[in-house]
């Protein structure tokens, strides 16, 4: 029986062992699996981040192109492209923008600045590439103003079909750099921009993580460092000479950092992105924990009782915030939130242009109350509210701010008229909506239009425009809109029906 009993505890010992053994190489091969998808997941995201830099970066400068031809389209129009008129708008033009200097160049080659400094850059690339009916941008040169180093945005100046001069606008280098968005990794990582050859374009100097200057030649720099990833620095030449992607990861005296690039769409430049890997490794941090997870199986219906309650409370909390930004009649913005994403919007960088602001009241809504009740009041509401979400795009603001009262910011319309226009089509489109509640009564609309810039810069400013115009509309027996004009008695408001 004894030697039974120290059987059955050998047998056990060894399919104890055996188990042990068992799980340390389940748990090796876990972690070799999990270690890869770590390294995945954060070039993935590093490579993700690059990419929407470069995007952005680009949507940018595309934005100031757009911005300097359409005030080229007037330069050109006047009779002298460095007249006096010219010179106005684009000293207007040079206070209202991020450009650090403007200027106005002729055939010949002679500038003239915004400050009234005169020079001759006709020996300038970009004035010459410009002159061929190119956008331009400069590699850094030394401005003839001021003497700092500079990039150059160019357009042509067209008249009759000819390009008879060029708009200029400039940065200094460190702007280009400016322009984009936060780091992701806490301001640790750092994004700058080299051409091909490895020269410095533009990077932040205020960066206290940075390794490589100003003044360093990206290919000189990192020959001088270690490389870890199965990649050599003629294979990372050979990307940039071909325009495309890669990453890799360097120590530079056991300081270990990921080292990413993206082509720009801008010249021949590439944007390179560097981060610590511990702070890129950082958020995976925890699996370092999952051997004792692994080991204590009976804690896997723990965590899954866990995540499970923790996705029920997402849910919730985000439907939870949904109910708190929308308002439940109508399914529209609430009036907090309708003035919050307005103001948002407005100063957005991508706000450019034109921005509607349309209010409306539906037509002697008490009566629809008194005469129908309250439930059929609430119908209307519901019917105008999916209407509006239904004929705007999706990106505009639509809100709903007091009992019958909603407001509309078309972002970003090509012209006034355009907006006017569809201020018209809906008048029209609540005289033919049909509540089968109301009898056969016919539902109208009041509305008051104003535009942003130049009826203001904030919700309240345009709100106020908008009511003024309402009640002119009022005033004039309702059923149609008003456009905002500075005519209009400032003291008047209009009236809630």
């Amino acid at each position: 029986m004894r030697e039974k009993e120290q059987s059955d505890v050998y047998i056990f010992v060894k399919a104890g062992i055996a188990f042990l053994v068992f799980m340390v190489l389940c748990i090796a091969v876990f972690f070799i699996y999990v270690e890869k998808d770590v390294e995945n997941n954060i070039q993935n995201t590093i490579e993700n981040h690059v990419e929407r830099q470069s995007y952005h970066l680009k949507s940018v400068i595309d934005t100031h192109y757009g911005y300097m031809e359409a005030i080229a389209r007037f330069i050109g129009s006047q009779d002298e492209i460095t007249g006096e008129n010219a010179m106005e708008i684009v000293r207007y033009l040079y206070e209202d923008s991020g450009f650090e200097r403007m200027a106005i160049i002729d055939e010949y080659g002679n500038a003239t600045y915004d400050n009234g400094v005169e020079k001759v850059v006709s020996s300038r690339e970009y004035f010459q590439e410009a002159m061929k009916g190119k956008r331009t941008l400069s590699d850094p040169v030394e401005s003839k103003v001021d003497g700092e180093d500079r990039v150059i945005l160019c357009v042509p100046v067209y008249r009759h079909d000819k390009v008879a001069g060029v708009l200029c606008g400039s940065y200094n280098v460190g702007t280009l750099s400016n322009i984009l968005f936060e780091d992701i990794y806490d301001d640790e990582g750092y994004c700058y921009i080299v051409t091909k050859d490895g020269d410095m374009v533009s990077m932040k100097a205020d960066k206290q993580y940075q390794t490589i200057g100003p003044e360093d030649n990206f290919f000189d720099y990192y020959s001088k460092v270690k490389i870890l990833s199965k990649y050599s620095m003629e294979e990372i030449y050979d990307d940039f000479m071909n325009r495309e992607r890669g990453g890799v990861e360097i120590d530079n005296g056991g300081d270990r950092r990921y080292l990413t690039y993206e082509p720009l769409e801008l010249n021949d430049w590439m944007l390179c992105y560097v981060v610590p890997v511990k702070k890129a490794r950082e958020p995976y941090g925890f699996i370092r924990t999952y051997e004792i997870i692994f080991c204590l199986v009976l804690a896997a219906g723990v965590a899954a009782l866990l995540f499970f309650v923790i996705v029920t409370n997402n849910r919730r909390q985000k439907l939870l915030m949904r109910y708190a930004h929308t308002d439940a009649l109508t399914g529209c913005w609430n009036k907090r939130n309708t003035e919050n994403l307005i103001n948002e919007w407005l100063s957005d960088p991508r706000c450019t242009g034109i921005q509607a602001f349309l209010m409306l009241d539906v037509d002697k809504f008490k009566e629809i109350n008194d005469g129908h009740g309250h439930a059929v009041g609430d119908l209307v509401l519901r019917e105008v509210g999916d209407m509006l979400r239904s004929r705007f795009r999706e990106n505009d603001i639509i809100g709903r701010i007091g009992g019958d009262e909603f407001v509309i910011l078309m972002k970003n319309v090509p012209s006034e008229e355009l907006a006017i226009d569809r201020a018209g089509k809906l008048v029209k489109m609540f005289r033919e909506m049909e509540i089968e509640e109301m009898n056969g009564a016919v539902l109208t609309s009041s509305m008051g239009l104003a535009f942003s810039p130049g009826n203001g810069r904030t919700f309240t400013e345009l709100y106020q425009c908008a009511d003024e115009a309402l009640y002119e509309t009022k005033k004039k027996g309702r059923n149609g809109y008003t456009v905002y004009s500075e005519k209009m008695d400032d003291g008047e408001q209009g009236e809630n029906l």
